[in-house]
């Protein structure tokens, strides 16, 4: 026989201790309820026989408050990561990691719609990095050609196509 832990428990405590207080009931059973279709949905992959339940439940929330812009915030300064309650050797790098693995076969529309959300968000971020490179390009490039001349002055060209020369005095 092959039992597996179901991630549900540790997901609707994490719920509670994180969401409750800060974001009421309606918003808390609405998270729960997507959770739970998160966490029905991943046993169609294999996530379960690599990661344990906690890690599941800790990813879920994970995605469903980044997915609705909502922040986990630690309730003491000095607290850990409010991830680490349940797994002290996970980290982000893991949740990220298995996020995509339970996000790759989804057919649930929560799924989904985290799955478009992180295309669309990992787009805005390429075209604003290439934004970015092209604006150092373009300022690279119109740089002015300056040529020092022997008598420590600079010259340059103007548009008339007569050399004028600024030179540098010590005073």
């Amino acid at each position: 026989t092959f039992w597996v832990e179901h991630p549900m428990r540790y997901f609707l405590t994490l719920v509670k201790r994180k969401f409750l207080k800060t974001h009421g009931a309606e918003t808390t059973k609405g998270i729960a309820k997507e959770g739970y279709t998160i966490i029905i949905d991943s046993f169609r992959t294999n996530v379960c026989l690599f990661f344990s339940p906690q890690e599941i439940a800790i990813t879920t929330l994970y995605m469903l408050a980044d997915f609705h812009g909502m922040k986990i915030h630690k309730e003491q300064q000095y607290e850990l990561e409010w991830f680490e309650e349940l797994s002290e050797e996970l980290t982000i790098e893991d949740i990220l990691k298995l996020r995509d693995m339970m996000l790759s076969q989804t057919a649930c529309e929560i799924g989904r719609g985290i799955k478009k959300s992180i295309a669309a968000a990992a787009l805005s971020l390429k075209m604003k990095e290439e934004t970015k490179e092209r604006r150092r390009d373009e300022t690279t490039s119109n740089v002015s050609s300056v040529n020092y001349s022997n008598n420590g002055g600079i010259d340059r060209n103007d548009s008339s196509g007569s050399n004028f020369e600024m030179v540098a005095t010590n005073q």
